[in-house]
């Protein structure tokens, strides 16, 4: 085969381009905002998976295999803060759900965790390729810093767990 000429990489199709997403919840337990964790997620991750291997020795042999499927069970998604602070109370409200404040106790799992949708479009802002993640819920809103020096747009950096995820 030989090597990749110039013909074959102007027919290599546009780029994915990074800012072209969006994810979207099902539902928002604790009665949150989902438009506004739509349309202020600043940036997210698709999630990965990994695939163990196995070894097999046999007479000074040694092959791999695949074993189990796995995923990180992560994710990070930063967002805009708007000056009511939406994101922090829905992400606050939600994980009141989870586990309360007051008395540490919490509600099942299958009342505080939820679905999600990423979508990835292209050029033309037609939908590419969907994955939709299983049993997410926030498990970290990390603190806020303000600074009376500066004047720039809050961040929220929040972690959620996920079960695992399916393209579709």
């Amino acid at each position: 085969m030989p090597k990749p000429s110039l013909d074959d990489v102007l027919n290599v199709g546009d780029p994915m381009l990074n800012d072209n997403f969006d994810i979207t919840f099902t539902r928002v337990p604790g009665g949150g905002d989902g438009r506004a964790l739509r349309i202020q997620c600043k940036s997210g991750v698709k999630p990965g998976m990994s695939v163990a291997q196995a070894e097999m020795e046999l007479f000074g042999h040694k092959t791999v295999h695949a074993a189990r499927k796995t995923f990180s069970n992560s994710m990070s998604i930063s967002f805009h803060e708007s000056y009511d602070g939406i994101i922090n109370t829905t992400l606050e409200d939600w994980s009141e759900v989870c586990r309360a404040t007051d008395s540490q106790s919490g509600s099942f799992k299958s009342e505080y965790a939820t679905s999600a949708r990423l979508t990835i479009y292209d050029q033309e802002g037609s939908e590419s390729l969907n994955y939709d993640i299983f049993n997410i819920w926030p498990t970290e809103v990390p603190d806020a810093s303000f600074d009376g020096a500066g004047g720039t747009a809050m961040t929220v950096d929040a972690t959620f767990a996920y079960d695992y995820y399916k393209r579709v």
